[in-house]
């Protein structure tokens, strides 16, 4: 239970850093010369599909 409830924490953390990173390219006068903007968000869908995955892994053991 306090996995699961930690998942879904970091899920909804990376789901801000997306927004985040988002409104900072949006801003930009050249988006595609934000490379750190660009990985984080790799990286933060990267950490909410192996998030999700441990979810259901944990929800077909139950």
């Amino acid at each position: 239970m306090k996995r699961d409830l930690w998942d879904r924490f970091m899920i909804a953390l990376m789901g801000a850093l997306i927004v985040f990173c988002l409104q900072e390219i949006w801003r930009s006068p050249a988006p595609l010369s934000e490379a750190r903007y660009l990985l984080s968000i790799g990286i933060a869908v990267l950490v909410i599909v192996l998030k999700v995955r441990a979810l259901r892994q944990a929800a077909a053991g139950r």
